[in-house]
């Protein structure tokens, strides 16, 4: 939550209330760690070990189809994202 004034080149910047409500979220729900063992190469999830090691068989043309876009549009195959549901029973790849 510190630097959003600099993430990724956008000024993320919230207010202070929504930066307390955010974070007290974040550290309620943050993972316990067995799954991320370092920090990503250059701070992209999708470059992460765990992250390719679970989209190992996706093929790299799905990445570039028009209806995902990038490996980072991650409701474009996860139908519950939104809901922070990343079952891979539930997950349709658009063609």
């Amino acid at each position: 939550m510190h630097g959003l004034q600099h993430h990724y080149g956008t000024d993320a910047s919230l207010e202070p209330q929504a930066v307390r409500e955010l974070g007290a979220w974040l550290a309620a729900n943050a993972g316990d760690g067995r799954r991320v063992r370092t920090a990503p190469p250059a701070d992209r999830i999708t470059r992460a070990e765990w992250f390719v090691r679970e989209h190992r068989k996706v093929a790299a043309s799905v990445w570039t189809r028009p209806a995902v876009g990038s490996a980072s549009n991650c409701a474009a195959c996860h139908q519950q994202a939104d809901k922070g549901d990343f079952d891979e029973h539930a997950v349709r790849i658009p063609r």
